[in-house]
Protein backbone atom coordinates (compact mmCIF):
# COMPACT_ATOMS: atom_id res chain seq x y z
CA UNK A 1 0.00 0.00 0.00
CA UNK A 2 1.50 3.25 -1.34
CA UNK A 3 1.56 6.02 1.68
CA UNK A 4 0.13 9.86 0.84
CA UNK A 5 1.76 12.57 2.46
CA UNK A 6 0.93 16.35 2.24
CA UNK A 7 3.67 18.75 3.36
CA UNK A 8 3.11 22.54 3.48
CA UNK A 9 5.22 25.33 5.16
CA UNK A 10 4.27 29.00 6.62
CA UNK A 11 6.10 31.80 7.37
CA UNK A 12 5.44 33.46 11.59
CA UNK A 13 6.78 36.48 12.60
CA UNK A 14 8.31 37.23 16.18
CA UNK A 15 9.74 40.23 17.86
CA UNK A 16 13.30 39.00 16.69
CA UNK A 17 13.24 37.52 13.28
CA UNK A 18 10.73 35.86 11.16
CA UNK A 19 10.76 31.94 11.35
CA UNK A 20 9.54 28.99 8.93
CA UNK A 21 8.02 25.72 9.35
CA UNK A 22 7.10 22.68 7.43
CA UNK A 23 5.03 19.88 8.27
CA UNK A 24 4.63 16.41 7.19
CA UNK A 25 1.08 15.61 7.29
CA UNK A 26 -0.25 11.83 6.72
CA UNK A 27 -3.13 11.70 4.67
CA UNK A 28 -4.50 8.47 5.78
CA UNK A 29 -4.24 9.23 9.68
CA UNK A 30 -4.19 12.59 9.18
CA UNK A 31 -1.21 13.06 11.86
CA UNK A 32 2.23 15.30 11.67
CA UNK A 33 4.63 12.80 10.98
CA UNK A 34 7.38 14.89 10.44
CA UNK A 35 8.20 18.88 11.17
CA UNK A 36 10.83 21.16 10.91
CA UNK A 37 11.49 24.75 11.79
CA UNK A 38 14.25 27.17 10.86
CA UNK A 39 14.70 30.81 10.45
CA UNK A 40 15.45 30.42 6.52
CA UNK A 41 12.81 29.91 3.58
CA UNK A 42 15.29 27.28 1.54
CA UNK A 43 14.34 24.28 -0.27
CA UNK A 44 16.10 22.75 2.83
CA UNK A 45 13.21 23.46 4.65
CA UNK A 46 11.23 20.83 3.12
CA UNK A 47 13.44 18.12 2.54
CA UNK A 48 14.28 18.26 6.65
CA UNK A 49 10.92 17.63 7.57
CA UNK A 50 10.57 14.76 4.83
CA UNK A 51 13.52 13.09 6.28
CA UNK A 52 12.22 13.25 9.40
CA UNK A 53 9.37 11.30 8.11
CA UNK A 54 11.06 8.94 6.52
CA UNK A 55 13.91 8.95 9.43
CA UNK A 56 10.41 8.01 12.00
CA UNK A 57 8.77 5.79 10.13
CA UNK A 58 10.89 4.15 7.23
CA UNK A 59 8.43 4.00 4.17
CA UNK A 60 9.72 1.18 1.44
CA UNK A 61 11.35 2.79 -1.64
CA UNK A 62 8.35 3.52 -3.84
CA UNK A 63 5.85 3.53 -1.67
CA UNK A 64 5.46 6.87 -0.71
CA UNK A 65 3.53 9.57 -2.69
CA UNK A 66 4.18 13.29 -1.81
CA UNK A 67 2.78 16.17 -2.52
CA UNK A 68 4.30 19.87 -2.07
CA UNK A 69 2.13 23.18 -2.42
CA UNK A 70 4.60 25.93 -4.04
CA UNK A 71 2.54 28.95 -2.21
CA UNK A 72 3.85 30.69 0.67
Amino acid sequence: MRRRFVVDASGHSTREEKVYSAAVLDVHSRRIVGCSIVHHLRSELMVDAIERERWRRRPLAGQAIVYLDRGL
